[in-house]
């Protein structure tokens, strides 16, 4: 499974080869919301079924998505996406805005896309600058301080959580 898989090919490429998977053998790809920087090199994995909340899809194709193709071949999914794999909406940054939670050796893990742009905007409670709903946002970061060990943000280093406030960058 990959989550976001951006939108620079070389990046997601040489994740790939580092993690010795091929693309070919990736069978899911979550987008946890649909600005291009989050899914554009998804072309690359050709036999993944695309997941994605139901509301960011019916937002994606309200606003004239542009790329159909990727539209027609995403599907929308519910909670349960593998086991100790499921999904919560946290609309905020987008609509249908999504976050992975997966528990992993008793911890649980949270990817969230852009519902937190990186350690920095954490800490500060900060919403992204391009939130539709930077008061839902807000309502995220509380969220997670609550129920998280770890955050994967959308653009930086996944950190640690100690009683809800960001320890250490991982």
């Amino acid at each position: 499974m990959v989550v976001d898989p951006g939108m620079d090919d070389a990046v997601l490429l040489a994740g790939l080869d580092a993690a010795a998977v091929a693309p070919e053998a990736v069978d899911t790809v979550f987008i946890t919301h649909t600005h291009g920087d989050h899914y554009r090199s998804a072309h690359l994995l050709p036999n993944t079924r695309l997941l994605c909340s139901g509301p960011e899809q019916h937002a994606w194709w309200s606003r004239g998505a542009p790329d159909k193709e990727l539209l027609g071949r995403m599907v929308p999914t519910t909670t349960g996406i593998a086991p100790g794999v499921r999904m919560v909406l946290t609309p905020g940054h987008t609509p249908g805005s999504a976050t992975l939670l997966v528990a992993q050796a008793g911890q649980l893990i949270a990817v969230v896309g852009d519902a937190v742009d990186s350690l920095d905007f954490f800490a500060r409670r900060e919403p992204s600058h391009n939130a539709v709903d930077p008061e839902a946002e807000r309502r995220n970061l509380q969220l997670f301080a609550g129920i998280a060990d770890v955050i994967v943000p959308g653009h930086g280093r996944p950190f640690r959580l100690e009683h809800g406030s960001p320890a250490t960058e991982l």
